[in-house]
């Protein structure tokens, strides 16, 4: 058993006078049996080759640290930058002068 590396070191795509490069290349034109690489068979490469039945099928894990949970009484602003809590601020504090100083007139429906 020998294993053959393309040339071009490529999975194999479709040039425009029909013929292809990689792998696909290799196995279409009988110069190797069969890849052993895993390669996306798509509608164009399903032409040419058999994709046949994958001997191994290995999944893609990604991990991460999980995220530790803290108290923080001001969690609930952190997603904002600065500008956006200054202004909701001054918008608070424009809504609460507003209904302090209208507090202040004596009503007009008695």
């Amino acid at each position: 058993m020998d294993f053959v590396v393309p040339s071009d070191q490529q999975y194999g795509n479709r040039l425009e006078n029909g013929t292809w490069t990689g792998i696909i290349a290799q196995v279409a034109s009988r110069e190797v049996d069969m890849s052993a690489v895993p390669v996306i068979i798509n509608a164009n490469r399903n032409k040419v080759v058999d994709p046949g039945f994958p001997l191994l099928s290995d999944p893609v894990v990604l991990s991460y640290i999980r995220p530790v949970q803290r108290a923080d009484l001001a969690g609930f602003v952190k997603p904002f930058t600065f500008q956006c809590t200054r202004s909701s601020g001054q918008r608070a504090r424009s809504v609460v002068e507003s209904i302090a100083v209208d507090g202040d007139r004596p009503s007009s429906s008695r």
